[in-house]
C-alpha cells in the first residue's frame, strides 16, 4: 500500500530508505522531519544522511542493547541536524554507550551543531 511504512523490513537502513519513499510528501521545508517507530530492527535507529528529514527508532533489537525510546529519538534526531556519532568525555547523547544508558544531554560541540543549524 502506497504512503504507509513496509515495517515487514528487516535491517533500519531499509527502513528509513522505506519511510522516504513512502513518506516523502509530508516534506515540504527544510526544517520538517519524520521520524518512524518500528517494534523490531537490527540497530537501535538509524537516520538519513544529515539534512534529509527521515529517522526510523526501533523498540527492540537484534543484539539485545536497546537504548532508552527517548534516547533513540533524541539520538536520531540530532542526525538529522547534523551531529554526528562519537565518543566523547563529557556526556553526550551522540556517543552510543551514554545513549545507551539515558544521557540527554549534547557536549558543546553537538550542541553548537544543533543549535546553528534548527535556527
Amino acid at each position: 500500500m502506497q504512503n504507509f511504512l513496509d515495517a515487514s523490513l528487516y535491517g533500519a537502513s531499509e527502513l528509513v530508505n522505506d519511510l522516504s519513499g513512502d513518506m516523502s510528501w509530508l516534506v515540504d521545508s527544510r526544517k520538517d522531519i519524520v521520524l518512524g517507530w518500528v517494534d523490531f530492527a537490527n540497530h537501535n535507529g538509524e537516520a538519513l544522511d544529515y539534512n534529509a528529514h527521515f529517522a526510523v527508532c526501533a523498540c527492540s533489537t537484534t543484539h539485545g542493547i536497546d537504548w532508552p525510546h527517548d534516547s533513540i529519538a533524541q539520538h536520531e534526531t540530532s542526525h538529522l541536524f547534523g551531529a554526528v556519532d562519537h565518543t566523547s568525555i563529557t556526556p553526550c547523547i551522540m556517543d552510543y554507550w551514554d545513549a545507551y544508558w539515558g544521557v540527554d544531554v549534547w557536549c558543546g560541540d553537538c550542541y553548537s551543531c544543533i543549535n546553528s543549524d534548527i535556527k
